[in-house]
């Protein structure tokens, strides 16, 4: 009976005897530049874009009177502070 992984084995001794003795140099300076440049400014745009949509909702929130509407009335600063009643 013969072996089914034979002619996988051989042929993975082969690769293996082509590839005896390279090396790729260029790698690992182009991870380098990856983590230290790119990776960096990729998060930081990301967490950017990802927080602008949540400070204009915060905005949007305050802005809102009671019934949970926003507050259209113009006498209603933007800041939304009423002004005293008692004058």
């Amino acid at each position: 009976m013969t072996d089914p992984d034979a002619g996988a084995r051989a042929r993975w001794a082969k690769a293996a005897a082509r590839a005896d003795g390279l090396t790729d140099l260029g790698i690992s300076g182009a991870v380098r530049r990856y983590y230290a440049v790119y990776f960096p400014v990729l998060v930081g745009v990301g967490l950017g874009l990802g927080f602008f949509p949540l400070s204009l909702g915060a905005d949007l929130a305050q802005r809102r009177d009671d019934s949970g509407h926003r507050a259209l009335d113009p006498a209603v600063p933007p800041n939304g502070s009423l002004p005293d009643r008692d004058g």
